[in-house]
C-alpha cells in the first residue's frame, strides 16, 4: 500500500515541476515503489501448484500491455493546450505534461482503495501472551488462526537457564 500511495504522489511531482526537479520525483518513484516484487509475493502465497504458472504467466502480460498502451495514451493526453481547445489555460502551458501525469495519479490512488479494502492478509495471525513464573518456568499462550478460521491455543513451557558458567560445571 505504501508503494501505491507513493507512486501516486510521485508521479504528480513529476508533472508539476521542472526537470530538475522531475529527475529527483522518478528517483523517489523508483525508490520508493515495489509493487511488481509485492504483487508476485502475494501471488506466491495465494495461489497453489495448480494455478500458479497461470497467474505468473498473467501478470506479466498486464504489466507488459501496461507498459505498452501507458506510452501511447501519455503520448495522447501530452500537451494538451497545444492539441484540444477545452485545455486552453495557463496552467495546461505551463505544466504541459501534467494531465497523463494525473490519470495515472487517480489511477493509481483507485488501486491503493481497492487494496485497502478487498486485499485480503496471507499471513495468519499469531499472538503470545506472556503467562505466570513458576519455579522458574515461564509459560505463554500462543494463539494462531487457522485457515478455516478456527483458534488454536498451545501452552508454551521454556525453562529459564542461568547463563553463568557455574551452571554448566560438573
Amino acid at each position: 500500500l505504501l508503494g501505491l500511495a507513493s507512486s501516486s504522489l510521485a508521479v504528480a511531482m513529476f508533472g508539476l515541476v521542472n526537470f530538475g526537479m522531475a529527475l529527483a520525483a522518478r528517483f523517489l518513484w523508483g525508490l520508493l515503489s515495489g509493487n511488481m516484487a509485492m504483487a508476485k509475493t502475494y501471488l506466491s502465497e495465494i495461489c497453489d501448484d495448480s494455478n500458479q504458472a497461470r497467474a505468473f504467466s498473467l501478470l506479466g502480460i498486464c504489466a507488459g500491455l501496461g507498459r505498452l498502451l501507458s506510452v501511447s495514451v501519455g503520448g495522447f493526453l501530452s500537451q494538451p493546450a497545444l492539441k484540444y481547445p477545452s485545455f486552453e489555460n495557463r496552467f495546461f502551458c505551463r505544466f504541459p505534461f501534467f494531465l497523463p501525469c494525473l490519470i495515472s495519479m487517480i489511477l493509481g490512488i483507485a488501486g491503493f482503495v481497492v487494496a485497502w479494502f478487498f486485499l485480503i492478509e496471507t499471513r495468519k495471525q499469531e499472538k503470545t501472551t506472556g503467562g505466570p513464573k513458576e519455579n522458574g518456568t515461564a509459560k505463554f499462550l500462543k494463539i494462531s488462526e487457522n485457515e478455516d478460521l478456527s483458534v488454536q491455543v498451545q501452552v508454551v513451557v521454556s525453562a529459564s537457564k542461568p547463563s553463568s558458567p557455574a551452571f554448566h560445571s560438573v
